[in-house]
């Protein structure tokens, strides 16, 4: 195939797709929505397809000169999800503009830029996105979703938990709403509620590793048998990938400095996450595993605090912790 000098026209032969740079714009949004969402009405932290292929239909989309404003707008909004899931904020919130400048009245479009503004950590504009998306459709489950994480990511529990409960009203079958609220309590010192909310999410997801230490940790602190649920989850798990050594490590199978040695990765961006999840479930395995431990503890905890990016659950958490042990974050 011979290659078309153009950033569109490029990618295609990267790809090895046919076409020219412009093409049917109906055709190439629909592709561009289905490498983006998978027919799923909403996605997790990664799209459903390939970033790179989302990426070339959608601007090809864009680009076609044929769609109208309203498709032209849902076109911004997609490429903004993948742009979203690749970690690329601000080129995210740049195409969320784009469709809120073509179509003002787009619920969808503020929560989508609301949580490009939540990773972030810029979480007073992420609410202000959310409050308009639900202002523009009360029924947005997501949007209270979303404002409920924001809330959370400030310290507000109580505001993050009535948005939770709001969430669950309208979409009670959204595991991922349980879990929000579950670390909502959780943080609040709520250990019961947090761990009947978690076996809710864990019911919908018994595979996600993460529900699992967060179950863990609920239980532990409601005086429940943590490690026998925590034992019976982890031989349902197939996954030796990370978080696995931290299981591995609250069931004493590891110590705490294996389980952060196992942090390092050739990518420092995710070494930095890694790192930043591991100083947070160490300061709480501290915390519950052995209480004369308690400046370990404080150190792990502030660690998580300083490196964390703070739109990560674990920053909450850490502050959360530091904020009950009354020592603070630094």
């Amino acid at each position: 195939m011979r290659c078309i000098v153009g950033a569109v026209a490029a990618l295609a032969c990267v790809l090895g797709v046919a076409g020219t740079a412009v093409a049917d714009g109906a055709a190439d949004l629909a592709r561009c929505k289905q490498e983006v969402f998978g027919g799923r009405k909403q996605i997790g932290d990664k799209i459903a397809g390939s970033f790179d292929l989302a990426l070339h239909y959608c601007t090809r989309a864009i680009e076609s000169g044929e769609l109208s404003d309203h498709d032209l707008s849902l076109g911004f909004r997609l490429r903004g999800v993948a742009y979203k899931s690749d970690g690329q904020y601000d080129r995210a919130i740049a195409d969320y503009d784009q469709a809120l400048r073509l179509d003002a009245g787009s619920a969808p479009a503020y929560g989508a830029r609301g949580n490009a503004y939540e990773s972030k950590g810029e979480h007073d504009r992420a609410i202000a996105d959310y409050d308009q998306a639900v202002r523009l459709d009360p029924d947005y489950a997501s949007a209270y979703n979303g404002r409920g994480n924001a809330y959370e990511s400030k310290g507000e529990h109580d505001r993050a938990i009535a948005d939770y409960d709001q969430a669950i009203r309208l979409d009670p079958a959204d595991g991922a709403v349980y879990k929000s609220r579950g670390r909502a309590h959780f943080n609040a010192g709520h250990f019961a509620a947090a761990a009947d909310d978690l076996a809710a999410a864990a019911q919908k997801n018994p595979a996600d590793m993460y529900l699992a230490l967060w179950r863990y940790l609920a239980e532990a602190r409601a005086g429940r048998d943590a490690i026998g649920g925590l034992r019976a989850a982890a031989a349902k798990l197939t996954s030796t990938d990370w978080p696995q050594p931290i299981v591995r490590m609250m069931l004493g199978e590891i110590e705490p400095g294996d389980a952060g040695d196992a942090a390092n990765d050739a990518d420092p961006k995710r070494q930095n996450e890694k790192w930043c999840e591991a100083q947070f479930y160490i300061g709480e395995w501290l915390h519950i595993a052995d209480s004369g431990r308690l400046q370990d503890t404080v150190t792990a905890l502030r660690k998580a605090v300083e490196i964390c990016p703070k739109g990560f659950v674990e920053y909450a958490g850490a502050l959360a912790e530091l904020q009950r042990l009354a020592v603070g974050s630094r």
